[in-house]
């Protein structure tokens, strides 16, 4: 019945009014996504902390006697750190960050850390990728953990690069904006004041209308055979790395002409 209210309701929506309505339940979802990690995430560590205790007592046993089942203690080590990657991701789509752990922020300027991270990247990519960077002509300060420029940057220009199948350009940008109340009306989770905006525009095959409410989701692709093994946990994470520094994105696509991701992160007084 819910359901059919919901339904009903947003077949009542029309232009702004739904595009923020999307939003809005995007936001919803993705809250609920990072309360089921929470649990996971800690349940898993404490098996995997007990896993690998274990695994290191056979491993110095059977390095003393020669034990024929070395080779298989060898490979579950590698499974238990596949699953300890796993456990890293579901860690990063914490938007408020672990409980207990107090983080330490750093103050940066945005565009100085775009730029050096896209130096780093530049010669991972694919030969026919070419990366075109327009920095804003004023200090963008912001607050951000360690590392998280990067992941949020990196994943970005990953999504892009396989959007395109590994040829075209992605634009990257950042500048300064002034969000109105009005502006605020349009979205389901943005706010009023001074930000930091990053933008990360590709050529690639665009994402469907009926998908843009669900990219952000953990294993969500549009990609197919495309994608990497790291699939459908990017955007996740940028997602809720965004989120943790009290900001949003904002997503506009067209299919078979590309894809334009905007990052508003707020300015550090």
């Amino acid at each position: 019945m819910e359901k059919e209210k919901r339904e009903i309701f947003r077949e009542g929506l029309t232009g702004r009014d739904f595009h923020a309505f999307q939003e809005y339940l995007q936001l919803q979802r993705m809250e609920a996504i990072e309360n089921l990690s929470r649990g996971i995430y800690h349940d898993l560590r404490n098996c995997l902390t007990v896993l690998k205790g274990g695994l290191e007592i056979l491993s110095l046993k059977c390095a003393k006697s020669g034990n024929e089942l070395c080779p298989r203690i060898k490979a579950l080590r590698k499974i238990v750190e596949q699953l300890g990657e796993l456990v890293e991701r579901l860690s990063a789509l914490q938007a408020n960050g672990l409980e207990g752990h107090k983080e330490a922020l750093e103050l940066k300027d945005l565009s100085s850390e775009v730029k050096e991270i896209l130096r780093s990247i530049q010669t991972g990519l694919p030969p026919g990728i070419r990366l075109r960077f327009e920095p804003s002509f004023c200090p963008l300060p912001v607050k951000m953990g360690p590392g998280e420029c990067w992941r949020v940057v990196s994943n970005l220009v990953s999504n892009a690069c396989e959007a395109m199948n590994g040829e075209g350009e992605i634009l990257i940008s950042t500048s300064l904006r002034q969000v109105s109340e009005e502006e605020c009306r349009l979205h389901g989770n943005a706010y009023p004041g001074e930000f930091a905006v990053l933008v990360c525009q590709d050529q690639g095959c665009g994402i469907p209308e009926e998908m843009l409410d669900k990219i952000f989701e953990p294993m969500v692709t549009t990609k197919g055979e495309n994608a990497s093994r790291n699939r459908g946990w990017g955007l996740a994470i940028v997602y809720s790395l965004v989120k943790r520094r009290g900001g949003w994105i904002h997503v506009t696509s067209k299919l078979g002409e590309g894809t334009r991701f905007e990052i508003y992160f707020p300015l550090a007084k």
